[in-house]
């Protein structure tokens, strides 16, 4: 019951009531109270704090920062699947991410080693005589000290990794995919650290679910079977995994994964994997066009919402019960949930996820075309505008498919009907060409790019969700058409129909493309849309064949090793310039010592990342023992000049010198040292600025 200024009360180390574990675990449970109530918005403040006071400070990172933030935790799970770390240390050096104190403390610790081995061995001839017991008594405090630590640090461990899963989900259904990707790759490689527990399982379900990866769907379901086949991760795994098939159409196989996931769900009562395996079946049915299936899965939801007397399964059986009698075209049993859903929208909207928004306003906007009402169509998207320009964002699409579809479709007949009144208006008066026809154009022309940008959005994300292809392609097909300009009165009549012609070409094309790929996937409600068009005929004058598609697990990929000697390269090749360019102006030797600088940079940052990588696994694993000590030598026991000198051994492949002998295991860690050396860099330039 406390609020946010109380942690500043909190903020002493030395308090013996309440110690760091205490406060990220209070701090932690406040924030999933308020997920729990279908506040997320109020609980996410709270989940970041806990990141904050556990020092994990990578999901702070600006705009333009993250993106380096991303290639990091990407090149450190390269890392783990190249050496195979799938299991390490709950090491507190994953803790603490801040690049100086970290580096810090590497240094500390080696330094302290040292101490100590030489006053353990400077003190062992003087205590010859101790006795043996008080030895081993030092000696089981010390390992019990020891297990404490490691306890504290892979509870701490556990508690960030629930934290970035559940932030993960809110970020995605936010609209902010590339802060929800940093929360997957981070609390993925927290949670190896770990081990086997219910955070690991749920961080390679989740990126399973976002990689669209196989691979580590599997990694997820056999973690989850170590933890209990009973166990709530479980259901969820299984809940993430029928998610992600759905994406590559996989339709059957996802739908008998959630409905595992809700069953194991039912028998453990976990509530809230219950509603989203429930919810996420609907999903997949409604996408796969088994509206009467959906519309069941809609009336279990609800009925288990008035049961329980819970807002979250009421609301979520109401929007789906919504959605799928729009896609059954029963308008009438739509208006007689109007009332409800109205009530809904108005009660929860200030607490409410951009994807429901988008969904909310795209349902009420389908409900207006179908009745042909573009009057309230028109209404809704200037009231709700924030909103509407929300489908710009890539990511929206996937989370929220029906109701973005609904916004796209109700800008295109609201820009459709516009541009027809401007042609009727510049036919009617020629004289107001040049004002009223400029000023109506500026109302279309913002709602035009609005349009443009979801459309290509929408074709961004099929790149990763090809099931959207199908519906991508048909409305980009009807915005051509409603944005076609045939109103310019300086063309002949042969030219616009000319024009005209070129439109329409252009429209078949997309319609073609959407049949093609509704065939692959097997939506014959996909190509109805297209059967029923005015252009069937121009549509289906030419066979169309099933589109082709086949993707690599991106799961299995692993780092691509020319590209990482390129960077390589280009990161030496940028110090070389700086050394030429200041040789013509400067004869002070100033830019040597420059250049000295930076290059200790380069080594203390590949030195830290590879005792980094020593400490936590190098006990255990003989392959990071080998990688990391090789590439350390290469690198700091070379002198800036060797470094920086071209290959002049004349090698096919053209690699440096320092690369080309390089093992995979070695690259991989290498561009995990690229990739902190660009941010760090970047972070320089930033305050330099």
């Amino acid at each position: 019951t406390t609020n946010n200024n109380d942690d500043n009360n909190n903020n002493n180390s030395n308090n013996p009531a309440i110690d760091l574990t205490t406060r990220i675990q209070m701090t932690r449970l406040r924030g999933f109270m308020y997920c729990l109530l279908d506040r997320p918005l109020e609980g996410k403040p709270l989940l970041e704090k806990t990141l904050e006071i556990a020092r994990e400070d990578g999901i702070f990172l600006p705009p333009t920062l993250l993106a380096d933030g991303i290639s990091i935790e990407t090149e450190r799970q390269h890392v783990h699947r190249q050496l195979k770390l799938t299991i390490g240390s709950a090491n507190v050096f994953a803790v603490y991410e801040n690049e100086a104190d970290h580096n810090n403390r590497i240094n500390n610790n080696m330094n302290m080693k040292t101490t100590t081995d030489s006053n353990n061995n400077g003190s062992s001839k003087h205590n010859n005589s101790n006795n043996s017991n008080n030895n081993n008594n030092s000696n089981i405090k010390q390992q019990q000290q020891q297990q404490k630590e490691e306890d504290t640090r892979k509870l701490i461990l556990r508690e960030c990794c629930a934290v970035y899963d559940q932030l993960a989900r809110s970020y995605f259904q936010s609209g902010e995919p590339f802060r929800a990707i940093y929360c997957c790759l981070r609390g993925l490689n927290l949670a190896e650290m770990v081990g086997h527990c219910e955070e690991l399982a749920k961080a390679y379900a989740t990126y399973a679910f976002v990689k669209k990866s196989a691979f580590y769907g599997s990694l997820a379901r056999k973690s989850a079977e170590r933890v209990g086949s009973l166990a709530p991760v479980t259901g969820f795994c299984a809940m993430l995994y029928g998610g992600m098939l759905i994406g590559e159409g996989h339709f059957s196989k996802s739908q008998t994964a959630l409905k595992q996931a809700a069953n194991v769900s039912k028998e453990v009562k976990d509530v809230g994997t219950l509603g989203l395996s429930l919810s996420v079946l609907g999903w997949s049915m409604f996408v796969n066009g088994q509206f009467e299936d959906a519309y069941s899965t809609a009336t279990e939801m609800e009925t288990i919402g008035k049961e329980r007397n819970d807002p979250r399964f009421l609301n979520w059986g109401l929007t789906s019960h919504f959605r799928n009698l729009l896609a059954m075209n029963k308008t009438d049993q739509v208006q007689g949930l109007l009332p409800a859903f109205e009530a809904y929208m108005e009660e929860y909207w200030g607490s409410m996820y951009n994807s429901d928004k988008v969904a909310s306003v795209g349902m009420l906007i389908k409900m207006h075309l179908a009745n042909d009402d573009l009057t309230a169509v028109t209404e809704l998207v200037q009231k709700y505008q924030s909103t509407v320009e929300l489908v710009m964002k890539p990511c929206t699409q996937l989370i929220e498919f029906g109701g973005c579809v609904g916004v796209i479709e109700g800008l295109i007949a609201v820009v459709g009907a516009e541009q027809q009144q401007q042609k009727t208006d510049d036919t009617n008066d020629d004289s107001k060409e040049s004002n009223s026809s400029a000023a109506a154009a500026d109302q279309p022309k913002t709602k035009r790019e609005i349009l443009q940008t979801a459309l290509d959005s929408f074709d961004k994300y099929a790149e990763t969700y090809p099931i959207l292809h199908a519906r991508a392609n048909y409305l980009r097909g009807l915005a051509i058409l409603a944005m076609a300009d045939y109103s310019n009165n300086s063309t002949t009549t042969t030219e616009q129909q000319q024009q005209q012609e070129e439109t329409e070409k252009s429209a078949i094309a997309s319609f073609r493309e959407a049949i093609s790929w509704a065939r692959r996937f097997s939506l014959d409600h996909e190509e109805d849309l297209v059967t029923f068009h005015e252009l069937a005929n121009a549509i289906y004058a030419l066979p169309i064949e099933t589109k082709v598609f086949d993707r690599q697990d991106a799961g299995t990929k692993g780092i691509d090793a020319e590209a990482v000697i390129k960077k390589y390269k280009t990161l030496l090749e940028d110090l070389n310039y700086n050394i030429s360019s200041s040789d013509e102006t400067n004869n002070n030797n100033n830019t040597v010592v420059d250049v000295e600088e930076e290059m200790e940079k380069w080594r203390t940052i590949v030195s830290c990342t590879c005792q980094n990588l020593l400490q936590i696994w190098g006990s255990s694993n003989p392959n990071i023992n080998t990688a990391a000590r090789s590439l350390e030598q290469r690198i700091c026991s070379s002198t800036p000049t060797t470094l920086l000198l071209p290959d002049n051994n004349n090698n096919d492949d053209n690699n440096g010198n320092i690369t080309n002998s390089m093992s995979k295991d070695e690259l991989t860690i290498l561009s995990l040292c690229i990739a902190k050396c660009e941010k760090m860099r970047k972070e320089a330039i930033i305050a330099d600025s």
